[in-house]
């Protein structure tokens, strides 16, 4: 008979990433902060390549973000579709978690599957609060996506 940490393990997810991202589906930042203190890799990715970093972004819970952050989570990894913890953020509209993870000097850059950088998603999803903020931060409105168009046509 398999242990529940071999059965994880199994299924390419191990017992610490799994318990991370139940933490964070629950907002319990005491798990969190015990897996971190616990020096289990933080950065470890389960199913699709998906990062706690990225689940707790897309939950828009800031104080998990914030804490993942100051335990050095990669603001950079990428997905199977290589949306980042930011691509994540604003899709659901979080301008906190955004903020968040422009202070921990994530790359605005970095395009997703379909050639959209995290600007060209936030305009075309009318989230402007965002795209502000990436803007005021440095993002390029002159990058094109995979089809040649500038960031402030996406919108159109």
């Amino acid at each position: 008979m398999q242990s529940s940490q071999e059965t994880a393990e199994f299924a390419g997810e191990s017992h610490s990433w799994l318990r991370l991202m139940e933490a964070i589906s629950e907002s319990d930042i005491d798990i969190i902060q015990s897996i971190i203190d616990s020096k289990a890799p933080i950065d470890e990715k389960g199913e699709n390549d998906l990062t706690p970093l990225m689940w707790a972004s897309f939950n828009g819970d800031v104080a998990i973000v914030s804490e993942l952050v100051s335990a050095k989570a990669s603001v950079d990894a990428h997905d199977v579709e290589y949306r980042t913890p930011l691509m994540f953020a604003l899709n659901n509209g979080q301008a906190a978690v955004v903020s968040v993870l422009i202070d921990a000097k994530a790359f605005l850059e970095i395009p997703n599957a379909d050639g959209h950088t995290p600007l060209m998603v936030a305009i075309s999803n009318g989230f402007h609060e965002i795209a502000e903020l990436l803007i005021a931060a440095g993002a390029d409105i002159e990058t094109r996506n995979s089809e040649g168009s500038p960031a402030l046509l996406v919108a159109i």
